[in-house]
């Protein structure tokens, strides 16, 4: 029954992809290559649909500021994309493999995603086309781990891509992901190491469902604090958050400890 209960979310799942190709197709149209989406409320529609495909059971804790600004969180899973895309009109930056990804990456570029190559000395051009993208009403989607995780620690970020928040001034909006099954992490969700992104997919399927929670901490705003000094702030918010939803299971050093009230 279950085998049974997975193919049909694999039928689902692949109409849902179907039903985005196509509207994308019919938007590109519409849209110059390298600029977002004409129609942000679409993109969100699908990341909604897709979350009740995947069976994910978001919960939100605060609300979004409606002028546009970064988010930064921790990042577990490719699921992160479609979460925070549910939550509003979002460019995400992600890193350069991503493109790649059979169809899912067209998608995603289609969508507005810029992309990030490490040591690729594109920083100038990357800040400008974030710029854009906030003067369009789009939030700016940053993962400044640089990696994921199993959701059981939230690991130090790159300052370098807070570096035009600290320039402009803009507000950073540090958000907190956990996803749980019973309570506990889940096992399921997290894509990291060596995962391939089709096992990972069928994994999710195969889950009665995940919870997955979104903490909204207070904004921090750029007052000339120094980019590594945001980072730290950002990261202790998100940890702290993580902690008050059960933890993180480990939270790194001694310091993140001491820092987070422990």
């Amino acid at each position: 029954m279950k085998t049974l209960r997975t193919y049909w979310r694999v039928l689902l799942l692949a109409a849902h992809v179907v039903a985005g190709l196509t509207l994308t197709l019919g938007m590109a149209f519409f849209q110059r290559q390298g600029q977002p989406h004409p129609a942000p409320a679409v993109v969100q529609w699908w990341h909604r649909r897709l979350c009740r495909v995947l069976h994910l059971n978001l919960r939100i804790q605060g609300e979004l500021p409606r002028e546009a600004g970064f988010i930064v969180t921790n990042h577990i899973s490719w699921m992160d994309i479609p979460v925070f895309g549910a939550l509003g009109p979002m460019c995400f930056v992600s890193k350069w493999e991503v493109r790649g990804w059979p169809i899912m990456g067209w998608l995603a570029t289609r969508a507005g995603t810029l992309y990030i190559r490490r040591g690729a000395g594109q920083t100038e051009g990357l800040k400008q086309e974030m710029v854009a993208r906030l003067n369009q009403g789009n939030h700016v989607v940053l993962f400044p781990e640089g990696t994921t995780t199993d959701g059981s620690e939230v690991r130090p970020f790159f300052p370098r891509l807070f570096a035009l928040a600290q320039e402009t001034g803009v507000p950073l909006q540090p958000l907190a992901l956990r996803y749980s099954q019973g309570g506990e992490l889940s096992k399921a969700a997290p894509y990291v190491d060596d995962d391939l992104l089709l096992p990972s997919i069928i994994r999710i399927l195969e889950q009665d469902g995940i919870d997955v929670d979104v903490v909204v901490t207070p904004a921090l705003i750029p007052n000339g604090d120094h980019r590594k000094a945001l980072a730290n702030n950002a990261r202790m918010a998100i940890l702290s958050a993580l902690q008050s939803l059960g933890g993180t299971g480990r939270t790194g050093s001694a310091q993140d400890k001491i820092a987070s009230g422990q």
